[in-house]
């Protein structure tokens, strides 16, 4: 029997091990510093990676992120972390940054940070530094007509706020200004790029950018506007319900509407309602109370010079 224990102490472990959980090994993980054209660190850069070269190269030839692996923000100095890497993998970067006080954007679409599989093992812990570059497309806005009291009108990238314009310009830019209080200028990273712009009386302004990543400039005219009137109200009933904030066209939230009336608005500019003047358009409104489940929606034409009353209805809550 002597003879046999090994056997048996051999199938004892054998079956253990069949039962027990798989083994863990270390998490490979990698720690990125982002730094711009300067050498400076970069808080707030948005990097994302991919372990996938045509998604990588899908991406970001649109200026896209939607198919990373992983994607993650720069702390302020200028750091990211990503764990659980495939060590059997290629690992590729695209890093992405806006700097507000220059008015320009900061990416590596025009070099290729590339982890490669046969540079790290399973378990590693790695350090890299990507170093980013202006983005090389400009675009102006400006306005040659508009009278002072729309002055200043801002301007938004996506959600982004990059600056004011505070005053016409007679000429229309050729080229990139900055320091300019009548033309904003501003590089942006390649893709497709939505903006708005608001006057200081109602103008509102909406457009997208095709931007293609390669050298060259854009002036967008920001012109006249006939504006409208849009008066929002609602009854007594739902005094309860309010303070209720109204955006319109999904971007530009306007004012809140914070007293009921027991009548209707008799004309188009009725003092002691909420009032809001826009350029003329088809828009679309989304209401939404700031302490209960209320919510409207709900479209509308604006005519030049023209004015819409939308009341907003008992909320049955």
């Amino acid at each position: 029997m002597k003879k046999l224990f090994p056997l048996f102490a051999l199938l004892a472990v054998l079956f253990s091990c069949k039962n027990s959980t798989e083994i863990e090994w270390p998490t490979t993980s990698i720690q990125v510093k982002v730094v711009n054209d300067t050498g400076a660190l970069i808080k707030g850069a948005t990097v994302k990676i991919y372990d996938d070269k045509e998604l990588y190269e899908n991406d970001k030839a649109q200026g896209s992120g939607a198919n990373a692996w992983a994607s993650g923000f720069t702390t302020d100095t200028g750091v990211v972390v990503f764990d659980g890497l495939n060590a059997e993998k290629d690992h590729y970067f695209l890093v992405t940054a806006r700097d507000r006080q220059r008015f320009l954007d900061l990416n590596n679409y025009d070099s290729t940070f590339l982890l490669s599989a046969a540079n790290f093992e399973q378990g590693s812990q790695i350090k890299a530094q990507i170093h980013l570059q202006q983005a090389k497309s400009s675009f102006s806005f400006y306005s040659l007509t508009l009278p002072e009291d729309q002055m200043p009108v801002k301007v938004f990238i996506g959600e982004d706020s990059i600056g004011s314009l505070k005053a016409i310009t007679s000429v229309t830019p050729t080229g990139p200004e900055y320091g300019s209080d009548s033309v904003l200028s501003f590089r942006l990273s390649q893709g497709n790029q939505k903006w708005y712009a608001k006057s200081n009386a109602g103008c509102f302004w909406t457009g997208e950018l095709e931007v293609d990543g390669t050298e060259g400039h854009k002036a967008i005219e920001l012109k006249d506007c006939e504006a409208g009137v849009i008066t929002f109200w609602t009854k007594p009933v739902n005094q309860d319900v309010l303070p209720v904030t109204i955006t319109l066209n999904r971007v530009d939230e306007v004012k809140q509407l914070e007293v009921a009336h027991d009548d209707a608005p008799s004309t188009c500019l009725p003092d002691g309602y909420l009032n809001i003047s826009r350029e003329p358009g088809e828009y679309t409104y989304y209401a939404k109370s700031d302490n209960s489940s209320c919510q409207w929606t709900g479209k509308f034409t604006l005519d030049p010079n023209g004015c819409v009353k939308i009341e907003l209805d008992e909320c049955q809550q």
